[in-house]
């Protein structure tokens, strides 16, 4: 098996009897050499980036527990909260002897002909709020 030769000229300077097999081998060389300066340069900035951005990062997280721990800077009602009306304040009471209490729901007195009740079980003996 012979190996073949060839005449190479780079610019002005020719190369004659060169094998191909140096050609090829020093092209794939160049070209690896060329994608590893291309890869360190590439990782270098995300390198750089990633650095940038856990610094912001930090600061966010620095600035989000400050406002945590802060108290609220105003009391404003929320802006879905529905409006009450303010319950008036209750009448000064009466010195005098005609104050009576007036329940808030109707009351009915228990019947005078039940009273004590017939069964044994039921306790209950006063008027009920309906």
């Amino acid at each position: 098996m012979s190996i073949e030769r060839v005449e190479k000229a780079l610019k002005a300077t020719e190369y004659p009897n060169v094998p191909i097999f140096y050609i090829v081998a020093v092209s794939v060389f160049v070209g690896a050499l060329f994608s590893a300066i291309i890869a360190v340069v590439e990782g270098a900035k995300i390198r750089l980036d990633n650095r940038k951005l856990r610094r912001e990062l930090r600061k966010q997280e620095t600035e989000i527990n400050y406002l945590r721990t802060q108290p609220p800077a105003t009391s404003g009602p929320e802006p879905d909260e529905i409006e009450v009306a303010p319950v008036p304040a209750p009448p000064p009471p009466d010195s005098g002897p005609s104050t009576r209490h007036v329940p808030s729901a109707p009351v009915y007195e228990a019947d005078d002909d039940d009273y004590p009740p017939n069964s044994d079980d039921d306790f209950y003996t006063g008027g009920r709020a309906v």
